[in-house]
């Protein structure tokens, strides 16, 4: 399984971040990933833009975004958990959409049902989940198989999976 999810990243041509364009780029060469980049945040366009001249970014709301194209890997790190409830499915299904035959998606999401609020950095922020099993019940439905699912930043509720489109 791991060598097939490796090898379908390596194919992988068109690539889309949704989300925190910074937290991602040390883990990864820009030359090649994201030729799409995705973030509500004029902010967080800003500075990715003032860090990475050469590349360009979409400032959208995901709820709103359409895309003309399809994608072979799809990450939506940190991102999905600030949509409203209500928009959890539709944004999960329009990702799922847009992947690519043998597409791979990875996002991050609450291990958690409902709205809720957090405290971060002395800030109050939004967020709301559909939880563990509704998030794997939703993929499986969609045709996508799922190769890793971890609660990563045990105790918070935070948790992470990575998936293929059949």
């Amino acid at each position: 399984m791991k060598r097939r999810l490796a090898l379908a990243l390596l194919a992988a041509r068109r690539w889309m971040l949704a989300g925190d364009p910074e937290a991602v780029y040390p883990y990864s060469s820009p030359e090649k990933f994201f030729s799409d980049r995705l973030n509500i945040s004029a902010e967080m366009i800003a500075l990715a833009q003032a860090n990475h001249p050469q590349h360009s970014f979409i400032h959208s709301d995901i709820c709103n975004w359409k895309s003309d194209e399809n994608f072979d890997f799809i990450l939506a790190w940190d991102s999905l958990f600030h949509l409203p409830f209500s928009m959890q499915k539709p944004v999960l299904k329009k990702l799922c959409q847009t992947l690519n035959h043998h597409g791979v998606l990875i996002y991050s999401f609450g291990d958690d049902y409902g709205e809720h609020s957090g405290q971060w950095h002395n800030d109050t922020f939004y967020c709301s989940a559909i939880g563990l099993r509704e998030n794997c019940q939703f993929l499986f439905n969609m045709e996508l198989s799922i190769f890793h699912l971890e609660l990563d930043q045990f105790p918070e509720k935070h948790a992470y999976i990575i998936s293929q489109k059949r």
